[in-house]
């Protein structure tokens, strides 16, 4: 059920009363209590003209979605689960890639401003939280799904950026959603506002966006941000199971590997664990 579409000044009291007024993105928003997607939800509003800025969060999804076809599960109150509408300029494959990183960005600043909780991502889109010291151990506290919109014609037209936050997950509820499964409220010993984190992170969507579009190039801010460059890493990709180092990142945002036999990978898509034993 919708429940309310606003745009006017911040209210504490719950995600269905934020309002923001400044800026392009979260003007047009979108509240519901539950919903299939709220990826769907924007990807819709897309195909019938939206613009961007659009922001659509809800408490709960009963078909939240990750990358690689994987569900997103979260008691329903307890994250932040939102999708953001962008209409990249052309090229438009160029600024949808950096549009993520953007985002990716955004959620770091937004994350550790309002949790005190130290976090990074983990290539190419999650945002975790790693042990200190040399033991490997890290929690998964966000995921991010990116879709395009295409025309008619076959034509780019939209992007649609959705992420998962576990924000107040219950310690005793993590283990149930995935083995590496964390929350910033368990991390940070306390509850923390999803409203301060949603407006948090828009206020640095809306400043890395623009300065994108000024010509501010986000790889190398982002590649900073990248855990585990240097270590060694599994990636499960489209041809399989590979280990090696990961050396770099590349201008696309391509992970380089290096293999056991000295040459290089480069991986566009796949995901990244740390090599088992290495630590």
């Amino acid at each position: 059920m919708e429940v309310a579409q606003r745009g006017a000044g911040m209210n504490q009291e719950g995600l269905e009363s934020y309002q923001r007024v400044t800026g392009r993105f979260g003007r047009e928003f979108r509240y519901f209590t539950e919903v299939g997607s709220t990826n769907d939800v924007a990807l819709a509003a897309a195909r019938s003209g939206a613009a961007e800025g659009l922001v659509v969060v809800a408490d709960g999804q009963s078909e939240g979605r990750g990358r690689l076809q994987r569900r997103w599960e979260a008691p329903v109150g307890s994250s932040l689960l939102m999708s953001l509408l962008f209409r990249p300029p052309e090229p438009f494959v160029y600024f949808a890639g950096r549009i993520t990183m953007v985002c990716g960005l955004s959620l770091v600043a937004a994350v550790s401003a309002v949790s005190g909780v130290a976090v990074q991502l983990k290539w190419p889109n999650d945002l975790i939280h790693e042990a200190s010291g040399a033991s490997g151990d890290w929690l998964k506290l966000a995921g991010m799904l990116s879709e395009v919109v295409f025309s008619e014609a076959g034509q780019p037209v939209a992007l649609v950026v959705g992420l998962g936050v576990n924000v107040n997950v219950a310690a005793g509820d993590l283990p149930a959603l995935a083995p590496n499964a964390g929350s910033l409220s368990a991390l940070a010993g306390t509850e923390v506002s999803r409203v301060d984190l949603l407006d948090a992170f828009l206020g640095e969507i809306e400043s890395r966006h623009a300065d994108l579009l000024c010509g501010v190039d986000p790889v190398p801010a982002w590649r900073e941000q990248l855990a585990w460059l240097g270590r060694p890493v599994v990636v499960h990709g489209a041809g399989g199971i590979i280990q090696g180092i990961a050396e770099d990142i590349d201008a696309e945002g391509a992970l380089v590997l290096r293999l056991p036999g000295g040459e290089t990978r480069r991986f566009l898509a796949g995901d990244v664990s740390l090599r088992p034993g290495a630590y």
